[in-house]
């Protein structure tokens, strides 16, 4: 059936990868993650280890305690820097954790790291809290086997509480739910006895298959599992064996049928499908409830297997293609338009809104237009902007409906450098798509009367380049300095303005120039900067890139913010992951690595916020 108590289960890494996906979401992504870790025998006599509290044995307290105090002594950073600096982990049932690099020390915060461009929380790997506790009690018996393996140095090391918490012994132990592992006490063979509540659970079955482990302890032996299904859609349930992997034992799976809650048998199940050892079957019930699977071994065999179940024909979920509050705008979830580049929309019922984000710099002018069936740039036939909000959430432009015929369009001078929010849909009960572009004023072209084509101007529409382009104009090379080369010219007023969470480009114009960027951040958050070139995206040409140091409003460069290489693979980009202790203005230099002979073209340097929730735990590594 199942254990009831996981404080004896150590689970290695191979073990783990063993596991279906209701156990662990993505097996590459769990063994790139535990390819961090690095336990050795002096760790189990660390502070943080032998100083943590008990709590009281639930498995929620412990994944707190692991997550918080140990991991960050036990990962290695610069795993996590060749993977970009972070990984999002969800514990089911428990939480989301980021685990960053920050300042080559490893910290464990809170809530999901947020993809910088879409807003969007990255969720890279979700563990059952069991298999996650498992893992890491794996880790630390080894680590305490070669303890007592070494001849003198651990002789005397005392086994603290929370030692003996994690393996369940006189301290506490860890207890989950019964039918987290499905191997140990048999289940029933009948629908009688399945129904009081001695079998396994498929639980209700979706288009993400689901798959569990199981045993037959014996010859003839049956195993019952509980599955909720809804009537009219159709399922396929399997039965795997060790013809399918060796992992498994079960030499001939057979399904014996699908029964009802009440008994009665409705699919007489099948041995043998498609030519192979293992069962198949397809079925469609014509009510919802609750049904039964009689699973097992053909005759007298009997093993380990795993039964799966999918269901084969329900529609996809209908999801928003951009977020349809300003909330939700503002917390990060809105879609980052850049200049130049058309980004397109659906209005998917009557009444939808979907919002925008954009960069902007004081003083300067944004043209955006939203186009539909009139120009041909869509389906809406009726466009609507309903209006332009500030970082504050507070309406700072009315919008437009109907400049262009049906199509819409708004000139806007930003009062301030930052962040704007743009309320885009359609007038009326009309649905269909849109384009939206946005384009910036410069001298010459102070117009804003739409060409033949429909666009601000006199050329085309642009198209979208390859990779993001900047909310500032990207500067050509030439025999002026685009940004301040030292820190007295950035303090002055001439370093560029990049915006925390967005991007700006600029130019090594001669071999040793350097650029300064001004970027306004906020103490105890974590930012990441990263610098690319030409090996990184055809719309950059500096061959290779480097962070030369972030510096305080004082001009000191602050330790460890120097990078060149940061590791990534067919790179030669840089990164830096910062997090400032007093809130206010830091100053980014950045140019072409010395060594390097002509060393001189245009680049990218973007950031990204790593999202904190309130009264979350930051720990740093030892």
């Amino acid at each position: 059936m199942c254990y009831t108590k996981i404080h004896n289960i150590a689970l290695s890494a191979d073990a783990v990868s063993k596991l279906d996906a209701t156990r662990v979401s993505d097996i590459e992504g769990f063994r790139n993650f535990a390819a961090g870790f690095s336990v050795a025998p002096d760790f189990l006599e660390n502070d943080r280890w032998t100083n943590m509290p008990t709590g009281d044995g639930s498995v929620q307290i412990a994944c707190s305690l692991i997550m918080h105090e140990m991991l960050p002594g036990c990962y290695d950073y610069q795993k996590l820097e060749s993977i970009g600096g972070h990984i999002g982990i969800r514990l089911t049932g428990i939480g989301d954790f980021t685990i960053a690099s920050i300042n080559r020390r490893v910290v464990t915060m809170a809530g999901l790291p947020v993809d910088q461009f879409s807003g969007k929380p990255e969720l890279d790997l979700e563990l059952a809290p069991d298999v996650f506790i498992g893992f890491f009690r794996h880790l630390m018996l080894q680590a305490a086997d070669k303890a007592l393996g070494a001849e003198d140095e651990y002789e005397d090391r005392e086994i603290s509480n929370a030692e003996l918490l994690l393996h369940g012994m006189p301290a506490g132990g860890i207890y989950i739910a019964e039918g987290s592992l499905n191997s140990g006490v048999d289940f029933a063979s009948s629908v009688s006895e399945a129904a009081q509540g001695r079998h396994g659970s498929l639980g209700v079955v979706s288009t993400a298959l689901t798959r569990l482990n199981g045993q037959v302890s014996t010859g003839g032996d049956t195993d019952m599992w509980q599955v909720q299904l809804q009537a009219g859609h159709t399922y396929t349930f399997g039965l795997l064996g060790s013809s399918y992997d060796s992992y498994f034992t079960l030499s001939d799976p057979r399904l014996y049928g699908l029964y009802d809650s009440g008994g009665a048998i409705l699919h007489a199940g099948n041995d043998d499908f498609g030519g192979s050892l293992n069962a198949r079957f397809t079925f469609t019930p014509s009510t919802s409830g609750v049904y039964y699977l009689n699973a097992g071994g053909y005759g007298s065999t009997s093993g380990t297997y795993a039964i799966t179940a999918i269901e084969e024909n329900t529609p996809p979920l209908k999801v928003d293609d951009h977020t349809s509050s300003l909330s939700g705008a503002v917390s990060g979830q809105a879609e980052i338009l850049n200049v130049g580049v058309n980004r397109t929309g659906v209005v998917d019922t009557s009444g939808d809104k979907d919002f925008f984000a954009l960069d902007v710099v004081a003083g300067q002018t944004y043209t955006i237009q939203m186009q539909g069936s009139p120009s041909g740039n869509g389906t809406l036939t009726d466009t609507r902007i309903f209006g332009i909000y500030d970082q504050n959430s507070t309406l700072i432009n009315q919008g437009n409906d109907d400049y262009l015929g049906l199509d819409s369009l708004v000139t806007f001078t930003a009062g301030t450098t930052g962040r704007i929010y743009i309320e885009a849909g359609a007038y009326g009960e009309n649905a269909g798509s849109y384009t939206v572009k946005v384009q910036q004023t410069t001298a010459a072209q102070t117009s804003s009367t739409p060409d033949n084509d429909g666009n601000i101007g006199n050329t085309p529409a642009p198209t979208a380049p390859a990779t993001p382009v900047a909310t500032v104009p990207t500067p050509a090379p030439s025999s002026t300095d685009d940004f301040a080369s030292t820190f007295s010219q950035a303090a002055s007023g001439r370093a560029g303005a990049l915006t925390a969470g967005g991007l700006i480009r600029g130019s090594v114009e001669s071999v040793g120039d350097r650029d300064f960027f001004v970027v306004s951040l906020l103490a105890g958050q974590a930012y990441r900067f990263e610098l690319f070139g030409g090996l990184d995206e055809s719309a950059s040409t500096l061959a290779d890139p480097m962070i030369f140091g972030i510096f305080d409003s004082n001009g000191t460069l602050l330790p460890e913010t120097t990078n060149d290489n940061a590791g990534w693979e067919n790179s030669l980009g840089s990164g830096v992951t910062f997090m400032p202790s007093r809130s206010g203005s830091y100053y980014i230099e950045v140019g072409g690595f010395p060594e390097a002979e002509q060393n001189v073209g245009t680049y990218r340097l973007q950031s990204a916020i790593y999202e904190l929730q309130v009264g979350s735990h930051v720990q740093g590594g030892i």
